[in-house]
């Protein structure tokens, strides 16, 4: 899954994780399927948003646990 991801910016959001949290800092194969809807979102990439079901026009709720 990663590779359909840009990966200059899953390298950039890696490298900045490990520089804010520490260098075991890094994304499991479990999270390339949502980090690939949020950078469609973020991006606006419509041709990738119809392909996810994504509708650019909605807002986005994140919840969850922040783990340090």
């Amino acid at each position: 899954m990663k590779t359909e991801i840009k990966l200059d910016l899953l390298d950039y959001l890696e490298a900045r994780g490990k520089a804010l949290w520490g260098v075991n800092y890094s994304f499991q194969e479990s999270d390339y399927t949502i980090l690939e809807k949020l950078i469609c979102y973020f991006q606006k990439d419509e041709v990738k948003a119809n392909s996810l079901q994504i509708d650019l026009n909605k807002g986005i709720l994140l919840s969850g646990i922040l783990k340090n």
